[in-house]
């Protein structure tokens, strides 16, 4: 558990855990838990994100992003933010100006 923002590169299946934002520069895959216990504000940031499970201040997701649905997307390479709008998990290019956003 660290206790801010963070950022890092993981190895594959990792848990990551983080009281504020989380930034991966590479491929997340595994398990990410911002903003724990209960920072709503917190996002998750990937190069490519590929995490089965994520969770934004103690609102836990299954995840299973299809890159084709992302608005704004133009490849699966494209960096994207994910954000807690809402009670909902939001995902757009990071290039979309989510990250900006409150709820």
């Amino acid at each position: 558990f660290w206790p801010g923002p963070l950022t890092m590169i993981v190895k594959k299946n990792a848990k990551v855990y983080a009281a504020g934002s989380v930034v991966v520069l590479g491929k997340l895959e595994g398990e990410v838990y911002a903003g724990e216990p209960d920072d709503n504000n917190a996002t998750i940031v990937a190069c490519k994100f590929l995490a089965k499970r994520a969770s934004i201040g103690g609102v836990s997701r299954e995840v299973n992003v299809k890159y084709r649905g992302i608005r704004g997307m133009k490849n699966a390479n494209e960096p994207i933010v994910v954000k807690l709008l809402h009670g909902y998990f939001h995902a757009e290019p990071l290039s979309g100006g989510l990250a900006t956003q409150d709820e």
